[in-house]
C-alpha cells in the first residue's frame, strides 16, 4: 500500500475513535441530564408522598377519634335506651295500678251513689215520719180547745189533706204547716175535689194552720183565696164556731 492510503486508513481510524468518544461523551451527558431530571421528579414524588402520607396520618388519627366518639355515642345510647325500656316497663306497670284503682273508684263510686240515693230516700221517709208524728201532735194540741166550741178535729189518713174538723153538721178541711206559704193555701183548695168525694159532701171551711205567724202576703193572698189562716187556736176555733152557728141558723 503506498503511503497516502496508508495515513488516509489512519485518518479514518482516529476519524471513528473520535465519533465514538464523541458519542459516548454524548451519551453520557444525556444520562446524566436524564438522571438528574428523573432525580428531581423522584424528589417532586417523595415530597408529595410525604404530604399524602402526613394527610393519610391526619384522616387517620381523625378517623380513629371519630371512631372513638361513635363509641362513646353507642354505649351512651345503650344506657340510655336500657334506662327508657326500664322506664317504660315501670310506666306499663304504673297505667296497669291505675287502672285498677280506676277500676275500684269507680265501683266504690257507683256505691256510694246507690248509698246516698238510699240514704235520700230513708231522709225523706223519715222527714216524712216526722212531719206526720208533728202533724198528730199538732191535732192532739188542737183538740181540747176545739172542743171547747163544739169541733172535733181528726188526723187525716188521706193524702190530700192534714187533718178536718167536724162540729153540728159542719165540715172544715185544714192544711197544717210550721210557716205556710202560698203553696200551703193552694194545696189546701186541690183538697176540695177529694175531700167531697170522701165525706160526700163540699167542705164549709179550708183552713191554713201554721205554727209560725204568717206572712202578710200569704195572709192576703188566703183572704183572696177564701182561706183561713191562722196560728192562734183560740181564734181559730172562735171563727169555725162563728160560721158553724151561721150555717145551723140558715138550715133553721
Amino acid at each position: 500500500m503506498v503511503k497516502a492510503e496508508i495515513e488516509i486508513i489512519d485518518l479514518e481510524k482516529r476519524i471513528n475513535e473520535l465519533l465514538e468518544k464523541a458519542i459516548r461523551e454524548v451519551r453520557d451527558r444525556i444520562i446524566k441530564e436524564l438522571f438528574k431530571e428523573i432525580i428531581e421528579i423522584l424528589k417532586v414524588m417523595a415530597s408529595h408522598l410525604t404530604t399524602l402520607t402526613e394527610r393519610v396520618n391526619q384522616l387517620t388519627a381523625r378517623v380513629d377519634e371519630l371512631t372513638e366518639r361513635v363509641n362513646q355515642l353507642t354505649a351512651r345510647v345503650d344506657e340510655l335506651t336500657e334506662r327508657v325500656n326500664q322506664l317504660t316497663a315501670r310506666v306499663d306497670e304504673l297505667t296497669e295500678r291505675v287502672n285498677q284503682l280506676t277500676a275500684r273508684v269507680d265501683e266504690l263510686t257507683e256505691r256510694v251513689n246507690q248509698l246516698t240515693t238510699e240514704v235520700s230516700r230513708l231522709t225523706g221517709a223519715v222527714g216524712s215520719l216526722r212531719g206526720r208524728m208533728a202533724e198528730w201532735e199538732i191535732v192532739d194540741g188542737l183538740k181540747g180547745i176545739l172542743r171547747r166550741f163544739g169541733l172535733e178535729i181528726f188526723k187525716s189518713p188521706w193524702k190530700s189533706f192534714d187533718a178536718y174538723i167536724m162540729g153540728d153538721g159542719f165540715l172544715a178541711i185544714v192544711e197544717i204547716c210550721v210557716n205556710c206559704r202560698k203553696g200551703d193555701v193552694d194545696q189546701v183548695k186541690r183538697a176540695i175535689g177529694p175531700a167531697r168525694d170522701i165525706f160526700g159532701a163540699r167542705p164549709d171551711v179550708l183552713v191554713v194552720y201554721s205554727l209560725e205567724k204568717p206572712r202578710k202576703e200569704v195572709v192576703k193572698y188566703a183572704e183572696r183565696m177564701g182561706v183561713i189562716i191562722e196560728n192562734s187556736p183560740i181564734r181559730l176555733s172562735k171563727k169555725l164556731r162563728e160560721i158553724m152557728k151561721k150555717k145551723a141558723k140558715n138550715r133553721a
